[in-house]
């Protein structure tokens, strides 16, 4: 989820975690920072697609499938999928600039929340688009090389993409709500 580093009262003990900092207070009290490995940094690049019709089918999917994109709905994407290389993804005023680069259709999952307000600005290369993906991620699938902005359009002019958000919610969170807080 593009979390890279927790910072804890207590021991972790996990493979997926490395102690990289302590520091002991007045009162003996110990506060760890740990690095997560391999966290996603905007370069977490899927080649295997899992589509859902539901978020609970999603969680079951995140849960059989760990090394692939879940999509909710139906996409429109090749089978053949190849890893994007050299991704990176910048914050910058107003949302993110991405970069990556792709001997095919790469898609890269973003440890960024998804909304349909969310637009590529720039140059996206060849063909693009952005998806759900993870039931809060946001995937974007590019052609040959990607150097776009990625820019939060939500405003006056254009608040139905706040309203297709919702409609997500309603569409594919109804059934099933109990379930869903489980996951979490």
């Amino acid at each position: 989820m593009g979390v890279r580093y927790i910072i804890s009262d207590g021991t972790l003990n996990s493979p997926l975690v490395t102690e990289v900092a302590r520091e002991t207070g007045k009162e003996e009290t110990t506060v760890r920072l740990y690095e997560v490995q391999n966290a996603n940094l905007g370069n977490l690049s899927r080649t295997k697609i899992v589509t859902a019709q539901s978020y609970d089918d999603a969680v079951s999917d995140l849960r059989e499938f760990p090394d692939a994109a879940i999509l909710l709905g139906s996409t429109s994407l090749p089978a053949d999928l190849v890893s994007a290389h050299q991704a990176r993804l910048t914050i910058i005023k107003g949302g993110y600039h991405i970069t990556a680069e792709s001997a095919g259709t790469s898609l890269l999952v973003l440890p960024v929340q998804f909304s349909h307000c969310w637009e590529l600005v720039g140059e996206p290369g060849g063909k693009a688009g952005l998806f759900r993906a993870n039931i809060v991620q946001t995937a974007i699938y590019f052609q040959g090389k990607i150097d776009a902005d990625l820019r939060f359009g939500f405003g006056v002019t254009n608040s139905s993409c706040r309203k297709r958000d919702g409609s997500d919610m309603r569409k594919y969170f109804s059934a099933g709500r109990s379930k869903m807080y489980k996951f979490f």
